[in-house]
């Protein structure tokens, strides 16, 4: 069973609202807006993330509060299926499925 939660932002980060300056050209996005938008769906009842990158951010804050982010950092030496590697992830870090 997936966990469902609140997303909530570190006290340290900068909350203030973006300006149009701060967005990518080519993406047209805000900073950490795709990044922002995946963390909040870690904690949906059907979702999970799955990423590489670990460095601090909204997914990594997502991850430590229970979200539903598994690093796919270890999964090419792990030997296992995608689908295995998943669930044997999801169950190490909350004991279900």
């Amino acid at each position: 069973m997936w966990r469902a939660g609140v997303f909530r932002v570190s006290s340290n980060r900068q909350s203030r609202a973006p300006t149009s300056a701060s967005r990518y050209k080519a993406t047209k996005l805000y900073k950490n807006e795709a990044d922002i938008s995946l963390a909040a769906r870690a904690f949906a009842t059907s979702c999970v993330v799955l990423t590489c990158d670990r460095k601090p951010g909204p997914l990594r804050d997502a991850y430590e509060q229970g979200g539903s982010v598994i690093y796919l950092n270890d999964f090419a030496t792990s030997g296992l299926s995608l689908r295995d590697y998943i669930e044997k992830t999801m169950v190490a870090s909350n004991g279900q499925i």
